[in-house]
């Protein structure tokens, strides 16, 4: 048994499962494991490099579905090639720095993930804010020296936007400004509100003819005009951030402020609809420190990240988002991309509406 001499650096924006898979790759193509030598085993690694089992597993399917390496019961993963991998192309992730949601980490992940196990180099570049307006760009411009065959940015800045667009480069944006820049190939967008038709059928069988809606400041879904095209009555909360203190806990905090005002102030409406998940945190909170219960007292709808809906004592009626699918069907567009030299024509990330038992 060879002495594992493999290493992990959990300070690299690369994954740990796709450290080792190219460690263990550039160790096979050395020579150090030849055609029909078994690699270290699951276990093994996980105790070595200290470690989930999940890490070894997933690094080795990498090596799998490139052909390298393929599992044999009671022996391990044995080494069936030293064809070298088959690159597809080099992609850069830029990503902001700092908070990130839910569903931008999730994305990414899924995108990375996917992009890996098609054959493709990726690399991360973090854009690390260092003032309200200011970013450090350093890291974004010594990888785009390395001129990848595809940029995609997560990061919606308008200073990051301008970098990639003078880089000459091809990139893809996300829910980026309309119009597309000089050599961005594609826009990701996000599209909120293609489930609201069944949510307004829904509010039309109930009979809903008031509804509150309490959304972000400057978030990307607000239905109040296809509910006042519908009839209803629509009244909106508007919940921002506090500056200087964390996002998600000022929301939530912020949201339970609101909303125990409007409670105390006005009757009940027939129907809150929450159009963010942090925002139904706190309003949640505040329905429940009122002793409000839904859908008894009122009827409560939400919009929600698959995988991260606000908690309730109940499954709640929502507007979902799917963000590891989403992130899939990317990674598929971008692959395809670099296959045939042109996106899909329509690639919206979407919603669904689940009836719950909140509404």
């Amino acid at each position: 048994m060879k002495n594992i001499s493999f290493r992990l650096d959990r300070a690299s924006t690369a994954t740990l499962a796709s450290q080792l898979a190219d460690q263990m790759r550039e160790a096979i193509l050395r020579g150090d494991y030849p055609v029909g030598s078994t690699l270290p085993g699951i276990d093994e690694l996980a105790k070595c490099l200290k470690t989930s089992w999940q890490v070894p597993r997933a690094a080795f399917q990498i090596l799998r579905d490139e052909g390298l390496v393929l599992p044999r019961r009671r022996i391990g993963c044995v080494v069936v090639g030293k064809r070298a991998r088959i690159r597809r192309g080099k992609v850069l992730i830029v990503i902001p720095g700092g908070y990130e949601p839910y569903f931008n980490n999730v994305l990414t992940g899924e995108i990375e993930m996917t992009l890996l196990r098609g054959g493709c180099d990726v690399r991360r570049a973090v854009a690390i804010r260092e003032t309200r307006r200011e970013f450090n760009l350093s890291y974004i411009r010594e990888a785009l020296a390395e001129k990848p065959d595809l940029v995609l940015s997560i990061a919606q800045s308008e200073i990051i936007l301008g970098v990639l667009e003078r880089s000459g480069l091809p990139f893809v944006t996300m829910n980026a400004l309309p119009g597309l820049r000089a050599n961005a190939v594609a826009n990701f967008t996000t599209s909120l509100l293609d489930a609201v038709p069944d949510f307004l059928k829904h509010c039309r069988e109930a009979g809903i003819r008031q509804v509150l809606q309490v959304r972000l400041k400057n978030g990307m879904a607000d239905v109040s005009s296809q509910l006042e095209t519908c009839g209803i009555r629509t009244e909106t909360l508007t919940i921002a951030a506090t500056q200087g203190h964390p996002f998600l806990e000022s929301i939530r905090q912020n949201a339970i402020t609101v909303l125990s005002r409007r409670i105390k102030r006005a009757a009940l409406p027939e129907l809150i609809l929450f159009t963010d998940d942090y925002v139904a945190m706190g309003g949640l909170t505040a329905l429940m420190s009122h002793g409000i219960r839904a859908p008894e007292d009122v009827r409560v709808v939400s919009y929600a990240n698959y995988g991260n809906a606000p908690i309730y004592t109940k499954p709640l009626t929502r507007i979902e988002l799917d963000p590891f699918q989403a992130g899939r069907a990317t990674a598929n567009d971008i692959l395809a991309y670099l296959k045939r030299g042109k996106f899909p024509k329509d690639h919206p990330f979407t919603t669904r509406y689940i009836r719950g038992e909140t509404f």
